[in-house]
């Protein structure tokens, strides 16, 4: 498992460093710009030097590992789509909580980023009736205290 978080972390700082703000060169027509600076050519070449067997299983392929970056990168929800596993619900539980919108949540399978996600909304908003929403006893308690310790 740790290695597993490792490798996970390890991608995903080494893609922000890959997909962060650069110049482009205007006679390029290799790099494609989004309002956010976002640079899919950059990303892409930044995956596929990290690209190996551990990445393999954890992400389909660059394409879709970078779809869902700038997908982040402009909270355009509709960009996680074509990922799977962990970077989609990643993916969803990180616009969820920038545009502060609960409904989000719902699309993340795993169960315990699909409760981070309902937890950390709730807290952003300071609405308790969100966490209604986490079926899990011990963590909707928690998901309430942490609003309830927000608002004082």
């Amino acid at each position: 498992m740790k290695k597993f978080s490792l490798v996970v972390v390890l991608l995903l700082a080494l893609l922000l460093v890959g997909c962060g703000n650069k110049s482009v060169d205007n006679d390029s027509d290799v790099v494609v710009k989004w309002e956010s600076d976002f640079e899919m050519s950059e990303c892409i070449r930044s995956c596929e030097i990290m690209w190996n067997e551990e990445t393999a299983k954890l992400f389909k392929d660059c394409n879709t590992l970078c779809e869902a970056w700038e997908a982040m990168e402009t909270n355009d929800a509709r960009g996680c789509e074509s990922s799977e596993g962990i970077m989609r619900d990643s993916c969803y539980s990180d616009i969820a909580y920038e545009t502060q919108n609960p409904k989000l949540c719902e699309k993340v399978t795993d169960w315990m980023i699909r409760y981070g996600c309902y937890a950390s909304v709730a807290e952003a908003t300071k609405d308790i009736s969100i966490c209604n929403e986490i079926e899990d006893k011990m963590f909707k308690a928690a998901c309430v205290d942490s609003v309830n310790s927000n608002e004082e």
